[in-house]
């Protein structure tokens, strides 16, 4: 299929825009649609991937102030694509200036039918979308409609990441706080209102990411009235949308801390923390602007973005099936066991599953090796043949985006000042961060495995390679002595220097080739622990040297393989705090996952999770989310879900309806849960 033209593009988006309905709401203040279908929509949706958060131009100018910027902006001076984008995003924001002035139109006749106690509420609504089409929102509750209905038009039937959303409504609200025109309960209804509609989008893998609070480019904090009022209206909607995270450094607000330790006391897997004290000074070094790290956030999981100013695009490599290909010098292991699985929903059909790595590299026969360090220089082969594969397909993808052969969508590039500047589109520089990242996989799995092999195979030498794999063949049928014998060995999460340093060294090792890289190609990725399919990749190779049987579960991320906890949360926690985690410039994603009965109500709970959030940042994590259930009820809702239709749990980057999740989903988070 060819790709469409840039006048292709523009058309489609001036048709969506157009067709968009003007529904005026029964209830509340705030107008908008929801998951509008139309062929032209579809068409939009193939040019942004939605990770990334909209610019803010929208604030500073409304959609006739860019709509003005953008034609004033088209000069001889300017190559002729750049004129041709400025163009088409003027276009288009005069299209939108007029759907607003439509639906104004369409609230203002509904107010004059509606009975006298409806009309002040759809006047006021009419009064906003008139506003909005002319001019810059005025007001807090101004600048709250403009984002809901630029968010919806960017992805009309598709969900998308939001970002700072605290920060950039922070003036209006000070504003109208300051000139008696709003208080704080008027604000929080309106963030509740907003959550609701958000709600209704969707729920789960919605990439619908909020980050609040933060610190600002001087060092002092950002966090702010509003960040505690949308942690607040998190709490008091108690639903999935939108995903709270928090920006947390030495400076932050206590009531905001509180609030989010509040939220987490839920147990539903919101706020995720981040630390400004460790991430900040990392992407220095690394190079990233003051103005442009102080605005990070992340994207609709938890990769770190910087909001309103780049994009972001991912590879994954599944690193515990790189360990099985060392085992068998680059071929996957037999495994007729093997079963089809879901992704992570309930509704997903059931496939096989093919790991992200690339077979056929002979990284040495396992067989022949006579030391523990000899397996581990063949494992460091076959990563990192894994990881140049990864890195060079990114870039040739980069190669593909510089050669202008595809177009970024005039609505979404007019909400970007650099954008509008330029005429420089956001699929060709046009924007000053365009954040490439790689997924490593589950290292402290892989690390698990390691350990086993260099004690068990290595030192006890009680065993071969070649036992090994006739074992794991067999998925240890026939060898539960050399089962046992493998689960007995250290595990991560345990404090266990024996293999929280295998894992710890394999961070460093991976952060320095992406340094190499960098140096020697001039092309940036960032190294993100994540492991994205770690469900699926139970399913896509046998069992491994850990002693882990097939499809048992696979740690996700930077954070210990369920069910081999057994010190408790502060061993957890010490054992990630060993690797240099803030080299992981893309992000060091770990899950806490306590039990209901870690304490004896709320309010030793909200205690107890204020010292677990500063016990972390102390140790240096860098993101961490803590979920907290009852496993017991998490059984019971497998065996009924209707009675657990609300129960909500953290997935990977988001938190889910429990029942709507797969049932291998399902286990693995119940196996997440530490023992008390």
């Amino acid at each position: 299929m060819p790709e469409p033209s840039f006048q292709q593009i523009l058309d489609g988006t001036l048709q969506a825009i157009r067709a968009l309905p003007t529904i005026v709401p029964a209830a509340g203040r705030l107008a908008g649609f929801r998951n509008f279908q139309s062929p032209a929509a579809q068409l939009l949706n193939r040019y942004d991937n939605f990770h990334y958060s909209m610019g803010d131009a929208f604030y500073r100018y409304g959609v006739s102030g860019i709509a003005a910027k953008a034609a004033g902006n088209v000069s001889p001076d300017k190559p002729a694509a750049a004129n041709e984008l400025l163009r088409g995003i003027a276009s288009t924001y005069r299209e939108v200036a007029a759907y607003f002035s439509r639906y104004g139109r369409a609230a203002a006749e509904a107010a004059h039918r509606a009975p006298a106690a409806e009309q002040s509420r759809l006047q006021a609504i009419a009064d906003n979308l008139n506003c909005l089409a002319a001019r810059p929102p005025q007001s807090f509750e101004q600048a709250l409609q403009l984002f809901y209905l630029m968010w919806s038009i960017r992805g009309m039937n598709r969900c998308s990441c939001i970002g700072r959303l605290d920060v950039r409504l922070k003036p209006f609200y000070e504003q109208d706080k300051q000139a008696g025109r709003i208080d704080a309960e008027t604000a929080f209804a309106l963030i509740c209102e907003l959550w609701e509609h958000l709600n209704g989008w969707g729920s789960g893998d919605t990439l619908m990411n909020v980050m609040v609070g933060g610190s600002n480019p001087d060092g002092s904090d950002a966090s702010s009235d509003l960040s505690k009022l949308m942690l607040e209206a998190s709490i008091a909607v108690g639903k999935t949308e939108p995903h709270l995270n928090v920006r947390c450094h030495r400076q932050i607000r206590p009531d905001v801390l509180e609030a989010a330790c509040r939220l987490q006391y839920l147990g539903h897997g919101q706020a995720t923390m981040y630390n400004d004290d460790a991430i900040l000074p990392a992407m220095r070094r690394a190079g990233i602007p003051e103005a442009i790290a102080a605005d990070y956030a992340n994207d609709g999981c938890t990769e770190i973005i910087w909001d309103g100013h780049g994009r972001i695009d991912f590879n994954h490599i599944d690193a515990v099936a790189a360990l099985e290909l060392t085992l068998y010098n680059g071929r996957p292991a037999p495994n007729p066991r093997r079963e089809e699985v879901k992704y992570f929903h309930a509704a997903n059909p059931k496939g096989p599953y093919t790991p992200e790595v690339v077979t056929g590299f002979a990284s040495g026969d396992a067989g022949q090796f006579t030391t523990y360090e000899e397996f581990y220089q063949a494992f460091l082969r076959q990563y990192r043949f894994q990881l140049h594969c990864k890195l060079e397909e990114l870039r040739e993808y980069d190669r593909q985006r510089r050669a202008g052969q595809w177009h970024g969508l005039p609505f979404l590039n007019g909400t970007y000042e650099a954008v509008l500047t330029s005429g420089v589109d956001l699929l060709d520089d046009g924007l000053p961060m365009n954040s490439y990242m790689v997924f490593t996989g589950s290292l402290p799995t892989v690390a698990d495995g390691l350990a086993a092999l260099k004690r068990v195979v290595y030192e006890q030498k009680h065993y071969t390679i070649a036992q090994l794999k006739a074992a794991l063949e067999a998925d240890f049928d026939g060898a539960e002595t050399m089962r046992r014998e493998l689960l007995a060995a250290p595990k991560f999460g345990n404090d266990l220097d024996e293999v929280d340093c295998i894992a710890a060294g394999l961070v460093k090792t991976i952060c320095d080739d992406f340094d190499s890289y960098r140096r020697d190609t001039g092309f940036t990725v960032f190294p993100a622990l994540i492991g994205w399919r770690f469900v699926e990749e139970a399913y896509g190779i046998g069992a491994t040297p850990d002693g882990r049987k097939y499809k048992e579960p696979i740690a996700e991320h930077y954070c210990a393989t369920p069910g081999r906890l057994q010190k408790g949360v502060t061993a957890l926690i010490n054992s990630i705090a060993k690797a240099p985690l803030a080299r992981a410039i893309g992000v060091a994603a770990t899950h806490i996952s306590l039990p209901r009965n870690f304490a004896a109500g709320p309010e030793e709970g909200v205690a107890l999770l204020k010292s677990l959030n500063e016990s972390c940042f102390r140790k240096g994590l860098t993101q961490f989310n803590i979920a907290i259930y009852d496993t017991e009820q998490l059984r019971d809702a497998q065996r009924h879900p209707e009675r657990h239709r609300d129960l909500i749990v953290r997935v990977w980057g988001f938190s889910a309806k429990f029942v709507e999740l797969s049932e291998e989903m399902q286990q693995h988070i119940i196996q997440r849960v530490m023992p008390r």
